[in-house]
């Protein structure tokens, strides 16, 4: 279990760093310190690595290292999406869950068409070692049919404008297959 030192300050550097990237109506006048996230970003793992220096454990950096890569983790995506679905337009906190719905539906069709492909058409192993199933087959399956899909969703969903849909149609199911892999390399690292 961390110090009470880096504990506290990975908890202030998640707050901060979610709060940096939530644009509140009632704030708008401190928009300058509230609309920097990355310059924020920047500055945490600093924040973290100087309560290291004061952790009472056997291997400090190690802790602060894992507290930092748990704050991109696990905060960095949530903070992302917050962002994603709501936007400050004239002082007014706009809200549109449907950009992040569309995302959502765009991963699910790339994983599942990517399971069917491979299952399917499958022949060339990615990388094995990381995760045994995934096959180049059906990973090109799975980011052609998301494409594909990408070119419905802004009519269906009336949100984001068609360009945005087709750059995320591309972007989301590599980004997504992408994500796959680094979790499977957490488990075999895991030892699950």
């Amino acid at each position: 279990f961390p110090s009470s030192t880096l504990f506290r300050s990975g908890y202030f550097s998640a707050s901060l760093l979610y709060l940096s990237f939530v644009s509140f109506p009632l704030l708008s006048n401190l928009t300058f310190f509230l609309a920097v996230p990355f310059e924020i970003l920047a500055v945490l793992p600093f924040l973290v690595m100087i309560s290291a220096v004061f952790d009472k454990h056997e291997r400090p950096f190690s802790n602060a290292l894992f507290t930092i890569g748990g704050i991109i983790y696990a905060v960095l995506p949530f903070a992302l999406a917050h962002d994603l679905v709501s936007r400050n337009e004239r002082n007014l906190l706009l809200f549109d869950p449907w950009i992040l719905m569309g995302i959502i539906v765009l991963i699910w069709s790339n994983d599942t068409f990517a399971y069917l492909g491979g299952s399917f058409f499958g022949k060339h192993k990615m990388i094995e070692r990381v995760s045994p199933g995934k096959t180049w087959e059906g990973t090109v399956i799975g980011i052609l049919i998301s494409f594909g899909l990408s070119f419905f969703i802004q009519p269906l969903l009336k949100s984001g404008t068609q360009q945005f849909w087709l750059f995320a149609g591309l972007i989301v199911p590599i980004m997504a297959t992408l994500g796959d892999l680094l979790e499977s390399v957490l488990k075999r690292q895991s030892g699950l």
